[in-house]
């Protein structure tokens, strides 16, 4: 795949383009541990979820990565989750998670 955007399937993270400071900060940081596990030009596995681009063009997925800390793999979707960088996301409204993403902010703040 060359220049393919990709939604992450079942996680939402802070918005990194918003005129909420805050929010941008901790989206901005999501998008760095991203680009850590997965720089451009390396291999890496996609799991799609839909055989097609979802309404805003992008495929929606999972990809595999090595977990250093587990010693296994797993989706770096579920990664971001256990690191505090996403919440789950299934369809609810931005008000549903609203409270994982502050409480995300209070345990990563300890370590920023």
């Amino acid at each position: 795949m060359h220049k393919q955007r990709i939604r992450l399937h079942g996680i939402d993270t802070p918005e990194s383009r918003t005129r909420d400071l805050e929010e941008k900060k901790y989206g901005l940081i999501a998008k760095e541990k991203i680009k850590d596990f997965m720089p451009v030009g390396s291999m890496q596995t996609l799991v799609t979820v839909k055989d097609k681009a979802g309404k805003f063009g992008r495929i929606l997925g999972k990809f595999l990565i090595y977990d250093k800390k587990t010693d296994s793999q797993m989706t770096i979707n579920d990664w971001m989750i256990r690191e505090h960088h996403a919440v789950a996301y299934h369809g609810q409204s931005k008000e549903d998670i609203a409270e994982g993403h502050l409480k995300n902010r209070e345990l990563l703040n300890g370590e920023i």
